[in-house]
């Protein structure tokens, strides 16, 4: 009963405020976009959103300075951070994450819709050294014919200025070099630098040889650090026959596997410091579980 009860109240508080968001009365976030600024008495009303002057002005620069020819994401990146502007987080540099979710943001254009994003379990990591990450952390966009339109608020770019930005971002998303498969990469988004973490790209020079270069060593702003990487470029051919003589000698001898995994599940690929503070968490909890059956037993 107390299941079924829990399951009936979030059921019905979803549809109150899917019904409340129709009616356009209330927001579907919390925390406003970089640009406004919310009532603070009543957070959660739409008709309590307004412009923050200084944000808002550099929302307009942003949208102005990316449709010159000469307008990118990384430059949009690198003149905020000569200027002192921090990101909405508060960080000293921004992101061109941020930067193309900003741009793309149709609320700038005073519509406010709902559902434009859906929770989604995440498919690509951001490098070999990295997990895939937590699920509830991947948002996927929805198509326009399914958000719920909610209420206007004040507008800071027209809709003419909004619609080229989009056409620009789609067209230099079809043009990025990441997209380019004119030169054969066997190990694409599957190498990191072993100096300081970062993905690796792969490059191939005008001569042919192509190269694993580090993310951080060849523009340092993407990786989000001050300095570029010391790293060394790798020879990409090298590194694939050495990737490719190790799966090899895996096939060859798959019960390797099953040594490899009881390996990982037994914690030895951990370091030493985690490997002493599982053993201690481990020996804590038999403590307690013989205390447990003391006190059970006394009882």
């Amino acid at each position: 009963m107390a299941e079924y009860d829990r399951t009936f109240i979030a059921d019905r508080m979803r549809r109150g405020r899917q019904m409340k968001l129709q009616a356009g009365l209330l927001l579907p976030w919390t925390v406003p976009p970089y640009g406004y600024r919310l009532h603070p008495d009543r957070p959660r009303d739409p008709a309590g959103v307004q412009i923050e002057p200084t944000e808002g002005a550099v929302v307009q620069a942003l949208f102005v300075r990316y449709l010159e020819d000469a307008g990118t994401l990384l430059g949009l990146a690198k003149d905020l951070l000569q200027r002192g502007m921090q990101s909405p987080r508060g960080h000293p540099r921004w992101s061109t994450a941020s930067l193309h979710g900003l741009l793309s943001n149709p609320a700038y254009t005073g519509k406010l819709n709902g559902g434009r994003t859906h929770a989604r379990p995440a498919r690509i990591r951001r490098s070999a050294t990295h997990p895939l990450g937590k699920p509830a952390h991947s948002q996927a966009s929805t198509p326009p014919e399914t958000w719920t339109f909610v209420t206007h608020i004040p507008a800071l770019v027209s809709q003419d200025v909004f619609d080229r930005v989009q056409a620009k971002l789609a067209l230099n998303k079809q043009r990025a070099s990441r997209n380019t498969k004119a030169h054969r990469s066997l190990l694409r988004a599957l190498v990191s630098c072993g100096v300081c973490q970062s993905a690796c790209l792969a490059r191939t020079t005008k001569h042919g040889h192509s190269y694993s270069m580090c993310r951080c060593a060849v523009q340092p702003l993407y990786s989000q650090h001050d300095q570029r990487c010391k790293a060394r470029y790798s020879p990409a051919q090298q590194l694939d026959a050495l990737v490719w003589q190790d799966l090899c000698e895996l096939l060859a001898h798959p019960e390797s596997i099953a040594y490899a995994l009881e390996r990982a599940h037994g914690g030895h690929w951990l370091p030493q410091e985690l490997q002493a503070r599982q053993d201690a968490l481990r020996k804590g909890q038999g403590s307690l579980t013989h205390q447990l059956e003391r006190l059970t037993e006394a009882y």
